[in-house]
């Protein structure tokens, strides 16, 4: 990660008298006691591992994205979703919102269970079956 470019772009300058490490660090712990907080119990989430997700840690500090821009085409999932075997990396296609609204993603058509159930509905079995892996943490 380039936390030095970030650090001198002027995120985390709230931060910016502790070492790397430090900062890495905070931001981590931060990270944990909210989602801590969101979840009503202990959370670890995963380490950030990539620029972009270090970024959007700061929360005085934005980064400008086009929103209406045709991102369209040609974009992977960043993130595996417990209730999959996998999702990684697995083509989504992004549908652009006005400002101020959150854009739609869809998994691009194949036989992966969540393109089907992203197509096709749950039945009330799996949302149950989705509750109970979400309890389950």
């Amino acid at each position: 990660m380039h936390l030095r470019i970030l650090l001198t772009a002027g995120f985390f300058s709230e931060l910016a008298h502790l070492s790397e490490n430090e900062i890495l660090t905070e931001i981590e712990l931060r990270r944990k006691e909210s989602y801590s907080k969101m979840f009503g119990y202990e959370y670890n989430p995963k380490p950030i591992s990539d620029d972009y997700s270090l970024a959007t840690q700061d929360s005085k500090k934005f980064i400008d994205i086009d929103l209406e821009a045709d991102v369209g085409m040609g974009n992977k999932l960043a993130t595996e979703l417990e209730a999959y075997d996998t999702t990684l990396n697995l083509p989504v296609k992004i549908n652009t919102q006005p400002l101020g609204f959150i854009p739609k993603i869809q998994i691009e058509e194949s036989n992966h269970p969540i393109f089907l159930e992203q197509e096709n509905g749950i039945n009330m079995e799996r949302v149950v079956s989705f509750a109970q892996l979400l309890l389950s943490h």
